[in-house]
C-alpha cells in the first residue's frame, strides 16, 4: 500500500494515488476491459432552467459536501483533515463573494481534481447542482444581513426595480441567465459605483457592509420564491442555510414526503455503497475504536490516475464498516486501508463496472511481534547490469517469507527489522522503494524498518550498488536469514563460477537471453561466493533502457519482479526438486510481460485453470498467485 500511496499504488494506487499525498498515485495501469474516459462533458447554458430551491440544496449539501466542507461550509468537515489540500471554506465571505454561481456550477459539475473534489455531473441532475450551488453560496450570509438588505432595497431600489425586482427589463434580478454570471462582488460594484446613465452610485450613501447586505438580498430574487420569502421570516441572526419554515436544520427535511433533491430516499445513478469487514488474521478479537479509510482513483483523459475520493468510517463492534452514497462512476478504482498498531493494511483494489452500486472491501489485519526468528528468504535474486565498460551494477531482489500469523515489527521504533551488508568496494547504494525512513544506511550496509506481514512474497527488498569490473568480478554475498533458493542472472556471454551455484542453462525473458544459475537451500549466514568473467554479447546487455544510471534501479527492480513472475523461480526450484515437466507446465508466453493490470488478471485466470487441472501443486499455486496479487497491488 505504501507504493500505492507513492505512485496509486505503483506510486500511489497509487494515490492515491499522489495527488493528495499518494504522489501515487499518479499512474495506474487500467483494469481489464477498460474503456478510455472521455474529456469532461461540455456543459449546457450556465444558468438554471428553474429557480434554485434552497431546501433541496440543503439536503444535497448535507450528503455530498458536508463531509469535506463541513455543516456550516467552513471547510471543517470530518474528512477535511484527511486531505492534503484543505477544502474551501465556502462560508467565508472572502471566498464566496468573488465567485459567480456559474463558476461554482462548473466546479460542482466537472470537479476540481487538483483539490480532490470529484465531479457530480454523473450523480446529480443539472437542477440539483444549481440547487446545491445556491445553498452553498447562501452560507456566506446570515438572515441579519438579508433583513438589512431588504430594508435598504425598499429605501433605495424598489422605486425603480419594483418590489419583485423585475420592473427594469435590463436589470431583472429574477433573470437566471444574467444573475448566474454575476458574483456578489459584481453586484456590490454596481451598487456602489452605479450604472450610468440610469442608476446612481450609492457608495457615498451606504457603507461597505450595507452594500454587501443589499447585494445578498438582491441574490434572493433568483431563489425559488417560497425560499426567498423564508429568508426574511426566520429569527434575526439565524444563518440563511436554516430556512425550513419549521426551523428544521439544513439537510433535515421535516416533511414526511421527500422534497425535490432529497437524496436519502431517491436512488441516484452512479452512487452506491462500499462495505467491508475486518478480520483479525492472528485469531484475536476486533479491537474497538478502529477507523477504515476509503480511497478512490479516477483516470483522466490523458490516462493518468488521480485520487478522487478519500473518506473515513468507524468500524462497528463486529468488524464491519460502510460508506454510503459514494460516487461510483465506471472504472473508478477503490481501496480501503486500516492503520493498526502503526502498520497499514489494505483491501484488494476493486474497479467499478458499469451500473455497479455495491462494493465489498474486506481487510485482514494482524497482531504484531518483534521475533524475527521464523523469517526466511523465499527467493534471493541477483541481477547484473553491464551498461558501463568499467563498472557493473548489481541489483538484488530479496523476497522474505513470514510463516507466522503476526506482523513482524521493529523491537524499537526506528530500528531495523532486517539488516543487509554490501560487499567491500560497493558504491552508489540505491533503493527501489524510496519511502522516507524505510531504509537506514550503515557503514557496511543498511537496515530495513518496514513491517513484514504474514505470508510468502509479501515483503520484498530491492537494492543496487556499483562494483568495479574489468572482465572479472569476485563477489561475496551473505544474508542473515535462511534462503530457500538463490537465483543469479547474467547476460549471455558472462560466466559464473561458484561452489553453491549450478547452471540452469540460458533462458529468454522479454527478448533478452540470460544465463540462469540456482542454488540449493542455504542456511542463515551462509556465504555465497561467485566469480564473474567475460563480456556481454550485445550492447545494452541488461535489456533495460533508461535515461540515466541514477534512474536505472527502478527499471531493474521492475524487471526483476517481471522475471520472478515470468517463471524463473519455479523454473529453477522445480527443476532442482526433480518435478516432472508436466506438473509445473506454465503458459509462459501469456505471462512473461506482466507490466499492466490486464496481463496480470489474465495470468491469474490461466494459473487458476492450471491448478484446477491438477498441473500445479498447491504450494506452488498459492505462492504464484500471491506474487501476482502483490504485483497487481503495486501497479495500482
Amino acid at each position: 500500500m505504501k507504493k500505492a500511496l507513492l505512485v496509486f499504488m505503483l506510486a500511489t494506487l497509487a494515490l492515491l494515488l499522489v495527488a493528495c499525498d499518494f504522489s501515487l498515485a499518479e499512474d495506474i495501469t487500467p483494469p481489464p476491459n477498460y474503456v478510455s474516459p472521455t474529456p469532461p462533458p461540455t456543459l449546457g447554458p450556465l444558468f438554471p432552467a428553474q429557480a434554485p430551491d434552497l431546501v433541496s440544496g440543503a439536503a444535497i449539501f448535507a450528503q455530498k459536501c458536508e463531509p469535506c466542507h463541513g455543516a456550516t461550509g467552513m471547510g471543517d468537515g470530518p474528512q477535511a483533515a484527511q486531505l492534503s489540500n484543505p477544502p474551501a471554506a465556502l462560508a467565508e465571505a472572502d471566498v464566496a463573494r468573488p465567485v459567480s454561481p456559474a463558476k461554482w456550477f462548473e466546479v460542482v459539475s466537472q470537479g476540481n481534481m487538483q483539490n480532490f473534489m470529484p465531479p457530480f455531473s454523473g450523480s446529480l441532475t443539472e437542477q440539483q447542482r444549481w440547487d446545491v450551488v445556491a445553498y452553498a453560496m447562501s452560507l456566506s450570509t446570515t438572515d441579519d444581513q438579508i433583513a438589512q438588505g431588504k430594508s435598504l432595497y425598499a429605501a433605495n431600489c424598489a422605486e425603480c426595480h419594483g418590489q419583485n425586482g423585475k420592473t427594469v427589463a435590463k436589470a431583472d434580478f429574477t433573470d437566471q441567465a444574467s444573475m448566474a454570471k454575476l458574483s456578489a462582488q459584481d453586484i456590490f460594484y454596481a451598487i456602489t459605483q452605479g450604472m450610468p446613465p440610469s442608476m446612481p452610485a450609492l457608495g457615498d450613501k451606504l457603507s461597505e457592509d450595507q452594500s454587501f447586505a443589499l447585494a445578498a438580498y438582491v441574490r434572493t430574487f433568483t431563489f425559488a420564491r417560497s425560499q426567498a420569502a423564508a429568508t426574511t421570516e426566520t429569527a434575526p441572526g439565524t444563518p440563511v442555510g436554516e430556512i425550513a419554515a419549521t426551523g428544521t436544520p439544513a439537510g433535515e427535511i421535516a416533511s414526511t414526503e421527500s422534497p425535490p433533491g432529497d437524496l436519502s430516499t431517491t436512488p441516484v445513478a452512479g452512487v452506491g455503497t462500499v462495505t467491508g469487514k475486518l478480520s483479525n488474521g492472528s485469531g484475536d478479537t476486533i479491537p474497538s475504536g478502529l477507523t477504515v479509510n476509503l480511497q478512490a482513483f479516477d483516470q483522466d483523459a490523458s490516462g493518468n490516475f488521480s485520487r478522487a475520493v478519500q473518506l473515513s468510517a468507524a468500524v462497528a463492534p463486529d468488524g464491519s464498516y460502510a460508506f454510503k452514497n459514494v460516487e461510483m462512476p465506471d472504472q473508478r478504482a477503490f481501496i480501503a486501508t486500516l492503520m493498526y498498531e502503526d502498520v497499514e493494511y489494505s483491501s484488494e483494489p476493486v474497479f467499478v463496472t458499469a451500473g455497479q452500486s455495491q462494493i465489498d472491501l474486506p481487510i485482514t489485519f494482524y497482531e504484531t511481534s518483534t521475533d524475527t526468528q521464523p523469517l526466511s528468504v523465499d527467493r534471493w535474486h541477483i541481477f547484473f547490469d553491464f551498461s558501463s565498460d568499467t563498472t557493473v551494477q548489481v541489483v538484488e531482489l530479496v523476497v522474505v517469507t513470514n510463516p507466522t500469523n503476526k506482523t513482524i515489527i521493529p523491537a524499537k521504533q526506528g530500528q531495523p527489522i532486517l539488516n543487509f551488508t554490501t560487499p567491500q568496494g560497493a558504491t552508489n547504494l540505491q533503493f527501489e522503494d524510496t519511502t522516507p525512513g524505510r531504509f537506514i544506511q550503515a557503514d557496511n550496509g543498511f537496515g530495513d524498518t518496514s513491517p513484514i506481514l504474514p505470508g510468502s512474497g509479501q515483503h520484498q527488498v530491492v537494492f543496487a550498488y556499483d562494483m568495479a569490473y574489468n572482465n572479472k568480478l569476485d563477489l561475496s554475498r551473505q544474508l542473515d536469514l535462511p534462503v530457500d533458493s538463490a537465483i543469479v542472472l547474467v547476460p549471455e556471454g558472462l560466466t559464473v563460477k561458484s561452489d553453491l551455484l549450478t547452471s540452469q542453462g540460458p533462458s529468454d525473458f522479454q527478448g533478452v537471453t540470460y544465463n540462469v544459475y540456482g542454488s540449493q537451500p542455504l542456511p542463515a549466514g551462509a556465504i555465497l561466493e561467485m566469480s564473474l568473467s567475460g563480456k556481454p554479447k550485445s550492447t545494452g546487455t541488461s535489456g533495460v533502457t533508461t535515461d540515466s544510471r541514477q534512474n536505472l534501479l527502478v527499471g531493474l527492480g521492475a524487471l526483476g519482479l517481471v522475471l520472478v513472475l515470468g517463471g524463473i523461480f519455479l523454473f529453477v526450484r522445480d527443476r532442482r526438486r526433480s518435478k516432472s515437466d508436466d506438473e509445473y507446465e506454465l503458459d509462459v508466453e501469456s505471462i512473461d510481460e506482466l507490466d499492466d493490470a490486464d496481463s496480470i488478471m489474465d495470468a491469474i485466470i490461466a494459473l487458476d485453470d492450471l491448478h484446477r487441472a491438477g498441473k500445479i501443486a498447491d504450494e506452488a499455486y498459492e505462492t504464484r498467485r500471491a506474487e501476482l496479487k502483490a504485483r497487481l497491488k503495486e501497479l495500482l
